[in-house]
């Protein structure tokens, strides 16, 4: 499932602009935690208050591969054509 994950995401990564700017894989997954799983805040030093997308390391299998299915359906809709992605588990 990670394997497919990272390869959806480098995908992603590649082939959408936003503002006509290339977006990394590291933000488009942070991206698609906070949109599909959720945020959470932490407390910093001084008083700040930083919002994190939710972690997919503690998803079980089935809520990860929903998660998975939902970004692959958000970025088709987005216009994101998937090429030689590894199989589903």
């Amino acid at each position: 499932q990670n394997r497919r994950y990272w390869a959806i995401m480098h995908q992603i990564s590649e082939q959408l602009r936003v503002n006509n700017e290339n977006m990394s894989v590291d933000t488009w997954h942070e991206w698609a935690k906070r949109k599909f799983i959720g945020v959470r805040e932490i407390a910093l030093p001084y008083g700040e208050i930083a919002v994190l997308g939710m972690t997919s390391t503690n998803l079980s299998v089935g809520d990860f591969s929903d998660y998975m299915q939902m970004v692959e359906a958000w970025a088709v809709d987005h216009g994101v054509i998937f090429n030689d992605l590894p199989e589903r588990a």
